[in-house]
């Protein structure tokens, strides 16, 4: 567009707000499409970030007192507290392990969903 028109026709457009720009931003990245190995690698990470881990598992457990026995099978893995599946994965019957650790990678993944999303996009992005 010719300079001149850009001066006239400037005081009819709407003025850019930074918030409404950042937030069509952040818009387009969620409905991004994003590669199934993108976000594995983006989970992976965020499994491997002990620290984060931890503080979920803490915030999960704290000041509740300590567990009177090991919960019933008949409860089902799904239906148990996060505190729960952890005295299951500490001393209860080994042949239930695989379940109770996918249990709680899949209830610590849920969680973490919108961070990993966002890393998963600064992954296609380069950053």
């Amino acid at each position: 567009m010719h300079p001149i028109f850009e001066q006239i026709l400037r005081p009819f457009s709407p003025p850019e707000n930074g918030a409404v720009v950042r937030a069509a931003d952040a818009y387009e990245r969620e409905i991004r499409e994003i590669p199934e190995a993108t976000m594995v690698e983006a989970e992976q990470e965020a499994l491997l970030d002990v620290d984060t881990v931890t503080d979920w598992l803490s915030a999960e457990c704290a000041g509740l007192k300590p567990l009177a026995q090991y919960p019933a099978r008949s409860v089902g893995i799904r239906n148990m507290s996060v505190p729960q599946l952890l005295a299951l994965m500490m001393g209860g019957d080994a042949s239930i392990l695989a379940e109770v650790r996918s249990e709680l990678r899949d209830r610590y993944l849920a969680a973490q969903r919108e961070r990993i999303v966002s890393r998963a996009l600064d992954m296609l992005e380069g950053q």
